[in-house]
């Protein structure tokens, strides 16, 4: 399914003209960079990007037992991928189209909201709703399909940072403000495993299909033990959404003041 595509991208991708270029040094971008880390704005979307990752993302901790549940093939799994990116891009488009000049506070907030739901589609896994939820073909859509909505809600810490970037340097705030950002992940992953224990999810999977088939008693405790799981993650998600959209600003506007506001009181 690659080559095709491949094949094209060597083809079809030229490089852009030339155009010249102002080569900044190490010690221009370092102080470029204190500047800007000096003001509201960035101190706003370092705590956005870093919580809204580890926290208002927080992944389920019953997410590798499901996985191992429903236990979809390699194809199965490509073929939900390469669903899961249509979406994110038709979503990125969706964004661009109609909400790049709306309240990116609230985008935040409904999107994030919207994500916090895709527990439901976990909970059909863990109960196999209709006798399907616990097919590899349902695991690898239901595990994409909010990607649309994830698309969305992408692009909204990239707008934040054109706006309060020197001229010259919007790549280094962006790349900056994504490397301290991608901590965060692996926040998200060490929360993730610390509520594996807390919530007794060790060693369901081992011994689940064996329930299932021969102790319904114990079975359904261990589908207890998932579900609760996953009511805490959506509760967390959407309480951490509602709580650090106020770190994002809401528009243009907003991002030019909140830039001024500490860098004048600093350099006064």
């Amino acid at each position: 399914m690659c080559i095709p595509l491949y094949i094209a991208m060597v083809f079809l991708l030229q490089d852009p003209p030339r155009e010249s270029t102002v080569e900044h040094t190490c010690g221009a971008v370092a102080s470029t960079l204190f500047t800007v880390m000096k003001t509201r704005a960035m101190f706003s979307l370092i705590i956005f990007c870093v919580s809204s990752t580890a926290i208002a993302s927080l992944q389920n901790p019953g997410l590798n037992v499901i996985a191992n549940i429903a236990a979809p093939t390699t194809f199965q799994i490509s073929i939900g991928t390469l669903f899961g990116n249509v979406l994110f891009l038709v979503g990125v488009w969706i964004f661009r189209s109609f909400f790049i000049n709306r309240n990116w506070r609230l985008t935040f907030v409904w999107t994030a909201l919207l994500l916090a739901t895709n527990g439901s589609l976990q909970l059909m896994m863990i109960f196999n709703l209709g006798g399907f939820g616990q097919s590899g073909w349902f695991y690898a859509f239901g595990s994409n399909i909010m990607l649309l909505i994830q698309g969305v809600q992408q692009v909204l810490s990239s707008l934040s940072v054109i706006e309060i970037s020197p001229e010259g340097f919007e790549a280094s705030v962006y790349e900056f403000l994504i490397s301290v950002g991608n901590s965060g992940i692996s926040l998200n992953a060490n929360l993730m495993n610390i509520f594996v224990p807390i919530f007794s999810l060790n060693g369901i999977a081992r011994n689940y299909d064996w329930a299932a088939h021969h102790d319904p008693e114990l079975h359904d405790h261990y589908n207890t033990l998932l579900g609760t799981a996953t009511y805490f993650t959506m509760i967390t998600n959407a309480g951490a959404a509602l709580l650090l959209c106020w770190f994002l600003p809401i528009g243009k506007e907003q991002c030019r003041a909140w830039l001024g506001q500490w860098r004048a009181t600093l350099t006064d």
